[in-house]
């Protein structure tokens, strides 16, 4: 998943003047409003300890922002922001850039750097369930495997899943 959101933001960045932003871990930001999800899937194999399959979705709000409802999150388009581009090119250069990291086996290290410089998250206030119960904290960083650490008054929490809301300003 956070392969496919630096490979997102390339690719708009590539066609595009506009910078793109990552809300951890799958929610693409440009301008303060959402303007790509992504959902991704595996098959595994336990035994190997390996994914055989991935199935990335990947939904880009090319020409109209989706009205969200019952949220506090602002969508927008490319064609909104003064971005246009066609569906072909965005979607060619998503897959151009999946399969260079795909190469080196979308290890986070590869692009770990790049991943933290275009995070929305840290440094702000995130609110998140684990366990069942409701957290609120500050995003301080992002670790070597991609999780996301957040410091709710004395504790340190990880999160390697779920989702987060932040309120952005």
């Amino acid at each position: 998943t956070s392969s496919a959101a630096v490979c997102v933001c390339r690719a708009v960045e590539k066609l595009t003047d506009a910078e793109c932003g990552i809300k951890w871990v799958n929610d693409i930001y440009l301008r303060g409003k959402k303007l790509c999800g992504i959902l991704v899937e595996s098959v595994n194999d336990y035994e190997k300890m390996v994914s055989d399959l991935l199935i990335i979705g990947i939904g880009v709000n090319l020409t109209e922002s989706p009205s969200i409802t019952d949220s506090s999150v602002q969508a927008i388009s490319l064609l909104e922001a003064g971005c246009p581009i066609s569906r072909d090119e965005l979607c060619g250069e998503i897959l151009s850039e999946i399969l260079a990291l795909a190469g080196q086996k979308y290890d986070f290290a590869v692009y770990a750097e790049e991943y933290r410089r275009r995070s929305i998250v840290i440094g702000h206030e995130v609110t998140f369930q684990k366990n069942g119960i409701a957290h609120t904290g500050i995003a301080e960083g992002i670790t070597s495997s991609g999780a996301l650490t957040v410091l709710c008054g004395n504790d340190r929490m990880v999160l390697d899943s779920g989702e987060i809301s932040l309120r952005i300003k």
